[in-house]
């Protein structure tokens, strides 16, 4: 806690003043940093994309988040673990994909343990690219998104053909984090 009142330019009593502890502190970022993911990932498919491209935009922010700010990325993971960003993230992802399944025709039922294995492959290669950076992130999100499709493309998903409908997608999402 000294370290991150030292880095926010405030006494560690100030710290403890506006956060409990640690996880506290850690449950604030979480919030701040999947809600600020997920407004620029609204923001991102304000125009017709087709399912690969939503999943192509997702990986992109999340990869450019962790760039831009990666002490607040290993901060989560050094106190909470992966499990912390999987629980953020994981309701609207299953959601998300649920809800192109079933517009693709294919079996909703494994949205859920698809979208978790997909996170977490997702969250274990993006942190082992932001620690050693082998290729410039373009490429790297590229791989990623040939990884991440070919595993959505076996259910069934890239039969949905032409731009995801947005609107209901969106309804899904709102839905989906209210409860």
């Amino acid at each position: 806690m000294e370290q991150i009142a030292a880095h926010a330019g405030v006494s560690k009593a100030t710290m403890y003043d506006n956060f409990e502890s640690k996880s506290g502190l850690t449950r604030e970022l979480l919030d701040r940093f999947g809600i600020g993911l997920l407004g620029r990932f609204v923001k991102g498919i304000s125009d017709p994309v087709d399912a690969q491209q939503i999943v192509r935009g997702g990986i992109e922010i999340f990869v450019r988040a962790i760039e831009r700010d990666p002490a607040i990325y290993r901060f989560i993971l050094a106190t909470n673990g992966p499990q912390a960003l999987l629980d953020e993230a994981g309701p609207p992802v299953t959601v998300m994909v649920q809800t192109m399944l079933r517009a693709s025709g294919a079996d909703p039922s494994a949205a859920e343990y698809l979208s978790y294995m997909v996170l977490g492959g997702v969250f274990a290669t993006a942190d082992r690219w932001a620690t050693h950076h082998t290729e410039p992130r373009a490429t790297f999100v590229d791989h990623l998104t040939n990884f991440v499709w070919s595993g959505l493309s076996a259910t069934g998903i890239d039969r949905l053909k032409g731009p995801v409908d947005l609107a209901e997608l969106a309804a899904t999402l709102a839905e989906a984090l209210e409860a």
